[in-house]
């Protein structure tokens, strides 16, 4: 994968990158699919992925979409249904921008396994603002 300076400017978010451990697999405009190899440290006392695991990967993946090639956009509103338990070795979510506009966006994201298990769905709204 290409590195332009929106992966650049996402491979330095700590946090997803680095506590996470989020992968970015592939993004274009309007559109990004991230993953996470499951590991003990992703799972909740029950030994599923924690919410707030599926959340973050949803709400990064939701962010390369609508940051590539454009201003700066940051979440305005984010909010997921959970639907199943996610207890899969790897867990992806694919995020779209429905809505492009000028100073917002609105997205959604699928959170599935490798097979399409649909786990969660996220709908995110940004804010472009200058740099």
């Amino acid at each position: 994968m290409e590195i332009d300076s929106t992966l650049e400017r996402f491979l330095k978010d700590n946090f997803a990158v680095e506590a996470a451990e989020i992968k970015i697999v592939e993004y274009k405009e309007n559109y990004a699919k991230c993953k996470i190899d499951v590991k003990p440290v992703h799972l909740n006392g029950d030994g599923v992925v924690m919410g707030g695991v599926l959340y973050t990967l949803a709400d990064y993946t939701f962010a390369i979409a609508g940051n590539y090639k454009r201003a700066h956009t940051v979440s305005l509103n984010g909010s997921i249904s959970f639907l199943s338990p996610a207890n899969s070795a790897v867990v992806y979510a694919e995020a779209e921008i429905v809505k492009d506009g000028k100073s917002t966006c609105v997205g959604s994201a699928r959170i599935t396994d490798g097979n399409g298990k649909l786990f969660a769905v996220y709908s995110g709204t940004g804010f472009r603002k200058s740099k």
